[in-house]
């Protein structure tokens, strides 16, 4: 049995909470803490209701990750409890100053009772039973304008301890992607100075995902009723197919549009996490997105790719996906299951676009390398 605790962190109006989580039965319990208030990137997972209704959506970073055990995993030994302090302001959109019911939403945590098997896979977590009583808290709604670069600022933005911003100059775009080389706003980064080798790997997956693929000018994508659909979305219906050439769309038209800023960060908050995306709700403000040090393990292509990173770090803010399953096994599972999420599910939308335009421009790339080697 697990309990669950939420206690104002501050006197009066508050913008933070204190969170809770303790073991209270007789077997240790491992859950993924990803997108749940323990989460220091994507601290999701919360309910706020005011009159019975709720008032609040999350709009705080998506994240991807890469599964490992050792870091994924929170253990809770009998008796055990885990802490954690969001500022649920920043992370929620709230209407008003006011009185909140908050608690956590149900299955938010997934995770095994006992001994973990060997085969894991986040996929095979399921929502724990959580004994919760609802508390009512005083917060006060904030903006989130200052933890995001200004769209036309007076000198280069560079957040506390960055290091000098670097240009990435892009035809595709109406105004050049910046990359700040340090530490991005939400990470508990160490401040280190990028790589010339980073800033190439970078500039390598934009150029191959926005001039090859999906860059302005280049004809929307035929999603049709084929293997690869179906392997990444299940059951083809002309509704759901509508909804993935829209998230395709989404990358191919707004994003190319939208000034963002990348952040690559020398040493992201969990060793798990790959990437995140924080989308502005403020005019003026540009979006962020932030590269940790294992997207740089990523491949040039293939699955899991560098590019389709970038795509599916895109597809949160300019497409409307969310987070319901990682990794090809559970993406594979979640399309047979709920082709419904398939649709909006991040890591298969990513898939999806490595296994049909990405994987194009490898074979336009090879053969172009074997005509030059014949020339």
């Amino acid at each position: 049995m697990l309990e669950f605790h939420a206690d104002t962190a501050e006197a009066g109006l508050s913008t933070s909470l204190a969170f809770s989580l303790t073991n209270t039965g007789q077997q240790p319990v491992h859950f993924l803490y990803w997108k749940t208030v323990f989460d220091p990137v994507c601290p999701a997972g919360l309910v706020l209701e005011a009159d019975g209704r709720d008032a609040a959506s999350y709009r705080g970073p998506r994240a991807k990750y890469r599964f490992d055990p050792r870091v994924s995993l929170v253990t809770l030994a009998p008796g055990a409890t885990v802490r954690a302090i969001v500022n649920v302001s920043e992370n929620y959109m709230l209407a008003a100053d006011g009185t909140y019911e908050v608690r956590l939403r149900e299955d938010a945590i997934r995770g095994i009772v006992g001994e973990l098997p060997a085969d894991l896979a986040p996929c095979k977590f399921k929502g724990l039973s959580v004994a919760q009583r609802p508390g009512r808290h005083r917060l006060t709604a904030v903006d989130n304008h200052h933890l995001l670069p200004p769209a036309a600022p007076v000198e280069p933005f560079i957040p506390p301890h960055c290091q000098v911003p670097l240009c990435m100059d892009n035809g595709y775009y109406e105004e050049p992607v910046v990359c700040v080389m340090g530490k991005a706003v939400y990470a508990q980064a160490r401040v280190e100075k990028a790589t010339p080798a980073q800033q190439a790997i970078v500039r390598a997956a934009i150029e191959r995902l926005f001039q090859r693929t999906v860059g302005p000018g280049r004809p929307p994508l035929d999603v049709k009723d084929d293997a690869t659909y179906r392997r990444w979305f299940g059951a083809y219906t002309p509704e759901l197919a509508t909804r993935v050439r829209h998230a395709i769309g989404g990358i191919q038209g707004q994003a190319v549009c939208k000034r963002f800023v990348i952040y690559v960060v020398a040493q992201g908050p969990k060793p798990d996490t790959i990437a995140f995306f924080q989308k502005s709700d403020t005019p003026g403000r540009y979006d962020l997105m932030a590269l940790c040090p294992p997207y740089f393990a990523e491949g040039e292509s293939g699955k899991d790719s560098r590019a389709g990173t970038l795509a599916h770090e895109l597809s949160h803010g300019y497409s409307g996906t969310d987070d319901h399953d990682y990794g090809v096994e559970c993406c594979q599972r979640l399309a047979r299951l709920r082709p419904d999420l398939a649709v909006a599910n991040a890591d298969s939308l990513q898939y999806y676009l490595e296994d049909t335009v990405l994987s194009l421009v490898d074979e336009e790339a090879g053969s172009a390398a074997q005509d030059s080697a014949r020339g």
